[in-house]
């Protein structure tokens, strides 16, 4: 697939370096005017891997309210089907190797708030699991605890005690988009502000920040 790069340079408007999905599927780099070529092509190449790799997939919406056999979903940004079976109980299933989640469940419908508890222990344990090698790594301090909530636009929060808040809907995203957000809220440990040496530091754990930032912000996987 080929991909559009529109680079925009400007003394005036840019003091830092994003990146940016447009409306057309393109990708828009702005950059400050006197930022050495050799500086926006590393910057690119650290950026547009995974970021182009999205772009390949089809959008796809968020959840709906109501969820029946045959939709279909991305989980850890590989697309999945929902097959739902009657049962007594409701408890869920993932087949990797045929990409059906298989939900057992007393109707024939489901509501996205319990789809999204049986998909919740799936990415806790993605989560603990990364949370455990990254924070030795970026932060002196420990987290106190961390919890999953479902909510439209924020990612991820740390507050100033150490809790760490994390959204249900990252279960859609690939890990690698996933780990920024854990690398993010781990930086703020440390500094619990949006400060150049709160950026340096998650930088230094995580050089692809504009491409899981364009990623989430388009809210591409659901």
């Amino acid at each position: 697939m080929a991909i559009t790069i529109n680079t925009i340079q400007s003394s005036k408007r840019f003091r830092s370096t994003t990146l940016k999905i447009t409306n057309n599927r393109e990708l828009e780099l702005r950059a400050p005017r006197r930022m050495a070529i050799s500086r926006i092509a590393e910057f690119l190449s650290s950026n547009t891997i995974f970021l182009v790799k999205s772009l390949s997939v089809p959008k796809q919406n968020k959840i709906p309210s109501t969820i029946l056999s045959g939709d279909t979903f991305y989980l850890f940004g590989a697309l999945y089907s929902v097959v739902l079976e009657r049962a007594k109980s409701t408890t869920l299933q993932i087949n990797t190797q045929g990409n059906i989640v298989s939900v057992q469940t007393r109707t024939n419908r489901l509501q996205r708030k319990k789809f999204y508890e049986l998909l919740a222990p799936e990415l806790t344990q993605y989560l603990a699991a990364r949370i455990a090698i990254f924070e030795p790594q970026i932060s002196q301090k420990k987290h106190r605890r961390m919890r999953l909530k479902y909510v439209k636009s924020l990612w991820g929060s740390c507050t100033t005690t150490g809790n760490l808040t994390f959204n249900l809907r990252l279960v859609h995203y690939p890990p690698e988009v996933i780990d920024y957000v854990i690398i993010h809220e781990l930086s703020h440990l440390m500094h619990h502000n949006h400060s150049k040496v709160f950026w340096d530091l998650v930088r230094a754990h995580y050089p692809e920040v504009a491409a899981a930032r364009s990623i989430l912000k388009e809210s591409r996987f659901g």
